[in-house]
């Protein structure tokens, strides 16, 4: 799969290059305004046209078209993705177990954002940037807590679906250099007090 980063690129607080597409893929001519939000892109100056960008590429990479416009629509629908101000305590950082590995060849992470802060559901998310499978226990919550909304080893469209699909484990097998999302909807009436976890676990959670 071309560019499995991006399902990751996605918590940030900009878009960046998603906003076209990768430039579907670094195709020629690309838009020099390629940082400017959807709604500012339409409003491009005649220069720099939007009928400049190479669109007969767009067919032959329609699958990095779905997944790209699918994670735009993944992140506007989230509040916890797009807030204007940093995660702070609402995020706990794993590795592929409960421990983060912060040694320098490091190349497992795993995160939860709670979204009660923002009325939003918890988000999960490991990223595997070995070039092996990797194991992942999945730290909070149950099986059934769980959808697995991207698995960027999947072919399209089942490396991003809409309604996600049940988890029947809290351990994950990651393919090599992929990243796979989750989402745990929020309990009606949840409070932010209550959607956090013990002291233990948010102490063993935090990188020191």
């Amino acid at each position: 799969m071309a560019m499995p980063s991006h399902a990751a690129d996605e918590r940030a607080i900009g878009r960046g290059k998603d906003c076209c597409g990768e430039s579907h893929r670094r195709q020629v001519r690309p838009i020099q305004h390629i940082y400017l939000s959807p709604d500012r892109f339409s409003k491009i100056d005649q220069h720099h046209s939007i009928a400049d960008k190479n669109w007969s590429q767009l067919q032959p990479n329609l699958d990095i078209f779905r997944f790209f416009k699918g994670m735009i629509a993944f992140r506007r629908a989230h509040p916890s993705l797009c807030r204007s101000r940093f995660w702070r305590e609402d995020v706990f950082w794993y590795g592929v177990g409960r421990t983060v590995d912060l040694s320098p060849d490091s190349r497992s992470l795993a995160f939860c954002v709670h979204g009660a802060s923002e009325a939003d559901d918890d988000i999960y998310v490991m990223v595997n940037a070995y070039w092996q499978e990797l194991l992942f226990e999945i730290q909070e919550g149950a099986p059934e807590d769980w959808l697995r909304i991207v698995d960027r080893n999947l072919p399209s469209p089942e490396d991003l679906s809409e309604r996600g699909s049940p988890l029947q484990h809290l351990t994950y097998q990651l393919a090599p250099r992929s990243i796979v999302v989750l989402v745990r909807s929020k309990p009606k009436g949840q409070s932010v007090e209550n959607s956090l976890t013990d002291e233990n676990h948010r102490d063993a959670a935090k990188v020191p």
